[in-house]
């Protein structure tokens, strides 16, 4: 029709939609990107409390006198130097699925994964092969029995060097830890309250991947140290 307006888009209007849909995308992102990690942090406590379950059962064997797992040569919870290792001996016997030791907000890449071995018979198959801390993104305290229901046993492990926390799901942010009666919290210090003392006053794990805390003096079944390597470390 002569005179009739061309239907299409000015470049103007082409412009303004361009720029709402970038308005909206930048307003809808961070939203799902929270709400997937929101998801991720779930995963990663259902691993967490699938590992509690496992250590349970570890306890519940005839000889392992209701403790959590220790690959300490003489048997004695107390005296594990490894405490990665330890972690090790759930896996097949009580643990099927290796991926429950990758948090999924910071997954292990695949082929440390698929470095982990199972035991056999109760033992590590080769203590050179045993599982290290790249194997895995949780940290683990042993020397804890069935009754160390307050104390911390296991957690997201420790952040780079200069980190408060663990970092799996962000700098400092937090992450999850394992508590010894099986809940699983997410904490975003690396604070643990533990309840009163028999004197009333509160029992209080000011740092759970340091010796250095509010209660220096706990007993080594009491302290709550998330451990990444010796038994006297704390990263």
């Amino acid at each position: 029709m002569k005179g009739g307006r061309n239907p299409g888009f000015t470049l103007i209007e082409l412009l303004v939609v361009i720029a709402i849909i970038a308005i909206l995308a930048g307003l809808i992102l961070p939203v799902l990107a929270r709400a997937r990690e929101a998801a991720r942090r779930t995963s990663c406590a259902a691993n967490l409390s699938q590992m509690a379950k496992a250590m349970y059962m570890y306890a519940d064997q005839p000889g392992n006198g209701g403790y959590f797992p220790t690959s300490s040569a003489t048997g004695d919870p107390f005296a594990s130097s490894d405490p990665i290792a330890d972690v090790n001996l759930l896996y097949r016997g009580y643990i099927q699925d290796v991926r429950a030791f990758s948090c999924p907000s910071k997954p292990v890449a695949g082929a440390a994964l698929m470095e982990i071995l199972p035991v056999a018979n109760g033992k590590l198959q080769d203590a050179g092969a045993k599982m290290k801390l790249a194997n895995i993104g949780y940290a683990y305290d042993p020397g804890h029995s069935i009754n160390s229901a307050v104390t911390a046993v296991a957690a997201d492990k420790k952040g780079a060097a200069g980190s408060t926390m663990s970092d799996n799901h962000g700098e400092n942010q937090g992450g999850n830890v394992l508590i010894g009666a099986g809940t699983v919290e997410f904490r975003d210090s690396p604070k643990n309250r533990m309840g009163k003392g028999a004197d009333g006053t509160d029992l209080i794990d000011n740092d759970i991947y340091s010796l250095q805390g509010e209660q220096g003096d706990f007993t080594r079944d009491l302290d709550g140290v998330i451990r990444t390597g010796g038994a006297a470390g704390g990263s």
